[in-house]
C-alpha cells in the first residue's frame, strides 16, 4: 500500500513540478522568452506523445516477458530505436521553427533536447517489471527524480543566466537523471537483443496508441504551436499562464480521482447493484468538483494571474469566465473514461480524444475570424463544449443510468455556472467572493457526505487488490 501511495505522489508531481517551473520562468523571463521556453518543452512533449508505442505498458501487461531470454532485450532495442526517431522529429521541428517561423533561438536548445532524448531511450524497463509485480518504488522513484532534476537545473540556470535555454538544459538533466535512476533502482542488468515475434507483438500492441497519441498531442500541446504560429511567442507565454491557472490543478485532481475509482470500477463489474451505486457517485463527484473548481476560476483568476505570475500577464473577467466554463467542459470529458477502461474498452477514450482534436480546428477557425488570442480560445471552448455534449448523450449507456439523471446532474451545474458568469462580468467585490466561497463550501460538504461512505465501503477491497497500474498509466493522458 505504501508503494502505491508513493507512486500516486510521483504521478501528481508530474503536474506539480511543471507548475513550479512555469511560475519561476514567467517571473524571471520576459513574456517572449517565456514563450520560447514553453515552446521548447512543448515540441519535446509533442514528439514523445506522437510516437508513443506503449512499451512500458506492454511490459506491465505481460507477466512472463522478463522470463523470456530475448524478451526485455528486444523491448530495450525497440525503446532505443524509437528514441532516435523522436530525436529526428525534434531536429526537424528545430529546423522548421528556426527557418520558416523565424525563431533561430530555438535551434540549439532543441538540439540539446534531441541528444538527451536518445539518452532517455537507454532507460531500463525493469522498473516497469517491478511495478507490474506490485513494487512501485523503482518506477515512482524514476519519475520523481527526473522531475526534480528537470526543475532544479531549469531554475538554477535561469537564475544565473536568464534565458529560455534553461528549459532545454533542465529537460536534458531530467532525461539523464531519470535514465541513471532506472538502472540504479533495479540493478544494472541491461542489454539489447532481438526477437522478431516479440517485436512484432509489441508493435502490434503499440500501433493503436500512435493515433491516440497524435490526438492527445493536438489537444494538449498542439494549441501552443498554433498560438505561436498565429500570434507570436509572446502570446504563447500568456496562453500558457491562462491554461495553467484553469486546468493544471483540475487535471491533477481528476487524475487522482480516476486512479482511485479505476480499480473500484474493475472490482464492482460483476455486481449490478454496486456498479450502479458507484456510477451515480462517480458522476455526482466529478460534476460537483468541476462546478466548485470552475466557480473558483471565474472568481479569482483575474487577481490571481498577475499576483502569481507577475504584472506582465493580465486577464480580464471575460477570460476568467471563458476559462471557468472550459474547465467544467474538460471535466465532463473524463466522466466516461474510467468505467470504460475498467471494462477494457479503449475505443471510447480514442473517440473522445479525436473529438477534442477536432475542437482545436474550431479554435483555428476562431483565430482566423477574430485575429486575436481571445477568439482562438472562444473557438476552442465551443469545440470542446460540443464534445462535452456528445459525452453527456452517451453517458446513460456507459453508466447504466436514466438520461434524466445524467442530464440533470450535468446540465444543472452548467446553467448555474452560466448565471454566475453573468454575475461575475457585472458584479465583483468582497460580497461576491464571500457568496461564491460559501456556495463552494456547501457543495464540497455535500459531496463528502455522499461519497465518503462509498469509499469507506470499498476501500478494504481496494487495498487488498493490486491496482492495475498499466491502466492507470494509460489514463494519465486522458485527464487534461
Amino acid at each position: 500500500m505504501l508503494s502505491r501511495l508513493f507512486f500516486l505522489g510521483a504521478s501528481i508531481s508530474e503536474a506539480g513540478f511543471p507548475f513550479v517551473r512555469n511560475l519561476i520562468l514567467a517571473r524571471v523571463l520576459s513574456p517572449t522568452d517565456f514563450g520560447v521556453a514553453v515552446l521548447i518543452a512543448t515540441i519535446w512533449s509533442l514528439s514523445e506523445v506522437c510516437l508513443d508505442l506503449g512499451l512500458d505498458r506492454y511490459v506491465m501487461r505481460h507477466a512472463t516477458i522478463d522470463a523470456e531470454p530475448r524478451g526485455l532485450p528486444t523491448l530495450q532495442s525497440l525503446l532505443l530505436g524509437r528514441s532516435f526517431v523522436v530525436a529526428a522529429l525534434i531536429v526537424l521541428s528545430a529546423y522548421y521553427f528556426s527557418t520558416v517561423m523565424h525563431a533561430p533561438e530555438l535551434f540549439l536548445p532543441l538540439l540539446v533536447v534531441a541528444v538527451s532524448t536518445v539518452v532517455r531511450g537507454a532507460s531500463n524497463l525493469r522498473a516497469q517489471v517491478c511495478a507490474r509485480d506490485g513494487n512501485f518504488f523503482p518506477h515512482a522513484s524514476v519519475i520523481l527524480m527526473g522531475q526534480i532534476a528537470w526543475t532544479a537545473i531549469t531554475v538554477a540556470v535561469v537564475l544565473v543566466m536568464p534565458s529560455p535555454v534553461a528549459m532545454a538544459w533542465g529537460i536534458a538533466a531530467g532525461h539523464v537523471v531519470g535514465t541513471v535512476a532506472s538502472h540504479a533502482f533495479v540493478g544494472w542488468n541491461w542489454r539489447l537483443g532481438w526477437s522478431t515475434p516479440i517485436a512484432r507483438d509489441a508493435l502490434f500492441f503499440g500501433a493503436p496508441l500512435v493515433p491516440n497519441g497524435m490526438a492527445s498531442a493536438a489537444i494538449y500541446m498542439g494549441d501552443r504551436i498554433l498560438v505561436a504560429s498565429f500570434f507570436g511567442l509572446k502570446a504563447v507565454g500568456l496562453y500558457t499562464v491562462l491554461i495553467t491557472v484553469a486546468f493544471l490543478l483540475s487535471g491533477v485532481l481528476l487524475r487522482s480521482l480516476g486512479s482511485i475509482f479505476l480499480p473500484l470500477f474493475a472490482n464492482t463489474e460483476r455486481s449490478e447493484t454496486a456498479r450502479t451505486e458507484l456510477n451515480r457517485s462517480w458522476l455526482t463527484l466529478v460534476t460537483g468538483f468541476a462546478f466548485v473548481y470552475s466557480v473558483g476560476v471565474i472568481t479569482v483568476a483575474v487577481p490571481l494571474i498577475p499576483f502569481v505570475f507577475g504584472r506582465d500577464y493580465q486577464a480580464d473577467s471575460h477570460y476568467a469566465v471563458l476559462l471557468g466554463l472550459a474547465a467544467f467542459s474538460r471535466a465532463i470529458h473524463t466522466v466516461g473514461v474510467p468505467p470504460m477502461m475498467a471494462r477494457g474498452n479503449t475505443v471510447y477514450a480514442l473517440y473522445v480524444h479525436f473529438g477534442l482534436a477536432c475542437s482545436v480546428g474550431v479554435g483555428v477557425a476562431g483565430a482566423l475570424l477574430g485575429q486575436d488570442l481571445f477568439w482562438f480560445m472562444i473557438g476552442l471552448f465551443f469545440g470542446e463544449l460540443l464534445v462535452a455534449i456528445s459525452v453527456v448523450v452517451g453517458l446513460p449507456a456507459i453508466l447504466n443510468q436514466p438520461f434524466s439523471f445524467t442530464a440533470r446532474t450535468v446540465v444543472a451545474p452548467y446553467i448555474a455556472l452560466c448565471l454566475i458568469s453573468v454575475a461575475a462580468l457585472k458584479w465583483q467585490g468582497p460580497t461576491f467572493y464571500m457568496l461564491m466561497a460559501g456556495i463552494s463550501v456547501l457543495i464540497l460538504v455535500d459531496l463528502g457526505l455522499r461519497v465518503a461512505p462509498l469509499l469507506g465501503k470499498h476501500f478494504p477491497a481496494l487495498c487488498a487488490r493490486r491496482t492495475p497500474v498499466a491502466i492507470v498509466d494509460e489514463s494519465k493522458q486522458l485527464f487534461p
